[in-house]
């Protein structure tokens, strides 16, 4: 006897929420604050070093809202292997002497 009773799972937001920091991605905001100082190291421009920032942060902003989890999927990607495709490899040509 199949019983009407439906499944329910709880879930907890705080579990699948990214972290954020002013809507940017902490690893994608750290990667902005990280290029902003190496600008500042090469041109010792402070202006410079505030537009460099401003730029990549406003880039890693539209990556977040597009993916929250896009910088992990990247890293993730680049470690694997690519797959095995049969269908691209030449036949072995087998001859019976």
């Amino acid at each position: 006897m199949a019983s009407n009773l439906q499944r329910r799972n709880r879930v907890f937001k705080a579990l699948h929420k990214p972290l954020l920091l002013f809507g940017i991605e902490r690893k994608l905001f750290g990667g902005a604050i990280i290029i902003a100082l190496m600008m500042n190291t090469v041109t010792s421009s402070l202006p410079f070093t505030v537009i460099t920032f401003l730029l990549a942060a406003i880039c890693a902003y539209i990556i977040t809202v597009k993916d929250p989890i896009y910088l992990t999927a990247l890293i993730k990607s680049l470690s694997a292997r690519p797959i095995y495709d049969a269908a691209k490899q030449d036949p072995q040509r087998m001859t019976i002497e």
